[in-house]
């Protein structure tokens, strides 16, 4: 079973590779996650909403994102390929859940 932040990450590359914007995808991703997982997109969403990036956002939850997720996450922002990278974080983190599992 993939993890909570791979499915999260699933559901928002899959919204921003629909034209969706971020603070939008943010916001409607998070209700169907799990309470820390949740807690974290929300928190993003906030940060979003008050003019910070994601990335910015994301570094506040260092218990929920990693070094690599925060990295990722910059490199799509800095070169427009924010839904592909998101995608690969997905695809990171269910193939991580598996080896542990």
């Amino acid at each position: 079973m993939p993890s909570a932040l791979a499915i999260a990450y699933n559901n928002l590359s899959n919204m921003l590779e629909a034209g969706v914007p971020v603070l939008r995808s943010l916001k409607t991703v998070s209700p169907g996650l799990k309470r820390r997982t949740r807690k974290a997109f929300l928190g993003l969403a906030e940060g979003v909403s008050n003019g910070n990036t994601l990335t910015e956002t994301m570094r506040l939850h260092p218990d929920v994102f990693s070094r690599v997720d925060v990295m990722l996450v910059e490199v799509g922002e800095k070169s427009g390929n924010l839904p592909d990278l998101v995608g690969l974080l997905s695809k990171w983190h269910e193939m991580k859940n598996r080896m542990i599992n």
